[in-house]
């Protein structure tokens, strides 16, 4: 792992540190590490979530998107198989 030498100031809301500090707990982590693993993945994958992009794309385009979440999922996975 890289050396750790650099801060960084983050500010949030109560009820989102104590979700944090709940799931560090459970982890047997940190909120730190768990911070810096999010930021990990966030650059890791680019930055977005495939299936994100997929229904901002759809709603900027008018195409129809299906009420029932699961069938929205289904369409999301034949997508991008």
């Amino acid at each position: 792992m890289a050396t750790l030498d650099s801060r960084l100031e983050i500010r949030l809301d109560r009820p989102t540190r104590d979700r944090l500090e709940r799931t560090a707990a459970q982890r047997g982590t940190t909120v730190a590490a768990l911070a810096r693993e999010a930021i990990r993945q966030l650059l890791e994958e680019g930055g977005v979530d495939r299936e994100l992009v997929a229904l901002e794309e759809a709603l900027t385009l008018g195409t129809p998107v299906p009420e029932d979440p699961q069938e929205l999922a289904r369409e999301l996975d034949r997508r991008f198989e």
